[in-house]
Parts: structure tokens; sequence; C-alpha cells
């Protein structure tokens, strides 16, 4: 089993940052007690849950919820990749309760720089 899930796993409070450059990604199901936001900067990711197939492009984000069986793929010859895991205590917004894929803003381009 891929040993980053378990890294993950256990932080039980506040966040936890990973940043990947690699090519081709086909990980198993598989699911996190935090909510998983990741940003596509380079190369195109699939991610698939139990009812639902997301296409990443770049310049986008998907946020998955906790919880929720997924397994990432691509077979592109370079990805980078930027994942944020929040614990998701305390979390009102509707936003948390739905994955999605977004458009990402100003403010995160500036910020992958310096992030993770």
């Amino acid at each position: 089993m891929y040993s980053k899930f378990e890294d993950v796993n256990t932080f039980k409070f506040g966040a936890y940052c990973s940043a990947s450059e690699r090519s081709e990604i086909d990980t198993p199901f598989h699911a996190h007690h935090k909510g998983q936001f990741i940003y596509a900067q380079k190369g195109t990711q699939n991610i698939y849950t139990d009812d639902n197939h997301y296409f990443l492009p770049v310049e986008h984000f998907i946020w998955i919820t906790k919880h929720t069986t997924h397994r990432i793929w691509t077979n592109n010859s370079q990805i980078v990749m930027f994942t944020i895991y929040f614990d998701q205590t305390d979390e009102q917004e509707k936003f948390f309760e739905e994955a999605g894929v977004y458009t990402v803003n100003n403010l995160l381009h500036e910020c992958q720089h310096c992030c993770c």
C-alpha cells in the first residue's frame, strides 16, 4: 500500500501539505479522514469516486470530501501537483460537503511558489 496515505491519516488535527513532481500516477482506491485539496499546476489528472469521474485540468483544483473513496490516475509524462489535507473540524460552509473541480484564483497562483 502507498505509505503516503497512511502518513496523512496519522495527523489527527490541522493540515498536512505535500508537493509532488512525478510522471504517471495510478493510485488504488483509498479514503482519508481529512478533506483533500489537489491543485494541478502541470499535467491533467482523472479522479474517480464511487459515483463520479472528475477531470482535473491544469490551473484547476479539486476538493474531495473526507471519507470519500477515490483514486487518481494519469498517464501524463510529467505532473506537478500540490495537495493539502484538512481535518475539517470547523467547517460551516456547504462547499466542504461536496466534491468538485474549480478554477484557481490569483492568490493560489502566487502561493504555489511558497507552499509545501
